[in-house]
C-alpha cells in the first residue's frame, strides 16, 4: 500500500489490510517525541546554523546592495536589495524553530 502523507511523501506500508479501505495521515512534530534536553539542544545546534547562514546571506546582499548603489543601478533594483537585506536581518533574529515533522 502506498499513501501520499500530508508532507508531499509517498508512504509505502507494505501489505497491509485495511477493511474499510480508509488510511488517515497526520503530521507529528519530531520534538514532542524527544526529550527537554536533548530538544534544547538541537534546538541550540539548529539555531547557530540557522544564524551564520542568514549572516552570510545578509553580508552578500548589503555588499550587493553597496556595489548597485556605487554603480548607479535603477532604483527598483536598490530598493529590492534593500528590501532584501532588510529581511534577512529580521530572519537572523527569528528565534522560533517547531523542528522537523515527520508523516
Amino acid at each position: 500500500v502506498e499513501l501520499l502523507g500530508l508532507s508531499g511523501r509517498t508512504l509505502q506500508l507494505g501489505k497491509r489490510e485495511n477493511p474499510s479501505g480508509v488510511w488517515r495521515v497526520g503530521l507529528k512534530r519530531v520534538f514532542d517525541a524527544m526529550p527537554e534536553q536533548l530538544v534544547t539542544r538541537v534546538k541550540t545546534e539548529r539555531r547557530k546554523a540557522r544564524v551564520a547562514s542568514a549572516l552570510r546571506e545578509a553580508a552578500d546582499a548589503d555588499a550587493a546592495l553597496a556595489a548597485a548603489v556605487a554603480s548607479g543601478a535603477p532604483a527598483g533594483d536598490v530598493a529590492e536589495l534593500r528590501e532584501r537585506v532588510a529581511l534577512l536581518e529580521a530572519l537572523h533574529k527569528d528565534d522560533s524553530d517547531d523542528g522537523p515533522l515527520y508523516d
